[in-house]
């Protein structure tokens, strides 16, 4: 199951953000409108990502207490039928509804996400390709490049931060 180092934090804006990111090789690779489904299962996270580029399932499990956050996950790529068809199977635990804008630091994604009812965030995903040490050290320069230090850490995912809101 691949995995990957990540961090989340909330923003006020990406001006500051996307200035520290000028000259470090971070490209900017899409701009993404995405959709994401949650059921109730007691095993992890299960989400339907719906999106113009193909929709999936991603099944992960997340440590959210550890202050080395680091994911399993498995992406499975199902067809655009795929909302209504898990509907009938699954109970709907959370919808999310977010814009990103995704930039690349060598194998880890730096998103910038506007999430309808919560906000602007940063999250930073450090994909273990070769070993966990690249991937650290990846991240390691991405959080010192960044100053993400000055933040408070999120260890929760949009779904949660979105049921905490709900009366």
């Amino acid at each position: 199951m691949p995995s990957n180092l990540e961090i989340k934090i909330r923003v006020q804006g990406f001006s500051e953000l996307l200035k520290k990111m000028e000259g470090c090789d971070c490209r900017f690779t899409a701009l993404i409108s995405q959709k994401d489904v949650y059921y109730r299962n007691d095993r992890g996270l299960l989400k339907l990502r719906i999106q113009e580029m193909g929709n999936e399932l991603i099944f992960y499990n997340r440590d959210e207490v550890s202050s080395q956050r680091k994911s399993d996950y498995h992406i499975l790529h199902v067809n655009e039928d795929a909302e209504d068809y898990f509907a009938r199977i699954f109970t709907i635990d959370v919808t999310v509804e977010k814009t990103r804008q995704l930039y690349m630091y060598k194998n880890t994604r730096i998103h910038l996400d506007t999430v309808t009812g919560l906000g602007e965030f940063l999250e930073l995903e450090a994909v273990v390709t070769t070993s966990e040490e690249e991937a650290r050290k990846e991240f390691d320069f991405l959080f010192s490049r960044l100053e993400l230090g000055k933040y408070i850490s999120i260890r929760k995912s949009y779904s949660n931060l979105l049921k905490e809101k709900q009366p």
